[in-house]
């Protein structure tokens, strides 16, 4: 009855409702981020990866044009394991712990592997797009060859990250433009 009538005053008076909306943002995004479906969706996240490391391997010697393509395939997906790993390690640790114990803040392992892979990713970018359109796929005895599966896999992961970081800071813009004017 009392929710109820909590309800109604706030459809009559928005006001009735004391917790700014940047504050209910915050804690929307918290109580996402600390969701078993987030939890889900980094665990279903270890797919590319994984392909990652399987392409890379491989193919690792498959691609004299760039040897580091398949190097950067396999690498990338090593860290990136170990990245999303940690992220669910920490994010279960947390769940197990009493509101009292826990402690904000990141973990600095992965922020050390986020820049990595960052910077991973750039020299990843650089092999590739300066590869493009400029190695063989019909001899795999000649030194320009790539084998086109390494390569376009190795590109497709490349170009879909920057989209990803693209729509992240976009996102993230957003947010504060919203937050700031409210």
């Amino acid at each position: 009855m009392i929710a109820n009538e909590d309800a109604e005053s706030r459809r009559i008076n928005p006001t009735a409702d004391k917790t700014p909306k940047k504050e209910r943002i915050k804690k929307s995004i918290d109580k996402f981020n600390e969701s078993a479906v987030f939890t889900t969706v980094l665990a279903i996240s270890l797919a590319v990866p994984v392909a990652m490391i399987v392409v890379g391997a491989v193919y690792l010697k498959r691609c004299p044009r760039h040897h580091l393509i398949p190097i950067f395939l396999l690498v990338g997906g090593c860290f990136a394991v170990l990245q999303t790993l940690v992220t669910i390690v920490m994010r279960v640790k947390s769940h197990r712990m009493n509101a009292d114990e826990r402690k904000p803040g990141s973990n600095p392992i992965s922020g050390l592997v986020s820049f990595f892979l960052f910077s991973w990713l750039i020299s990843g970018s650089i092999w590739v797009y300066s590869t493009h359109g400029k190695f063989s796929t019909s001899d795999p005895t000649a030194q320009d060859y790539c084998h086109p599966g390494t390569y376009w896999f190795a590109f497709t992961v490349i170009t879909t990250a920057y989209c990803l970081i693209g729509i992240l800071v976009l996102c993230l813009i957003i947010t504060g433009i919203i937050m700031l004017f409210n």
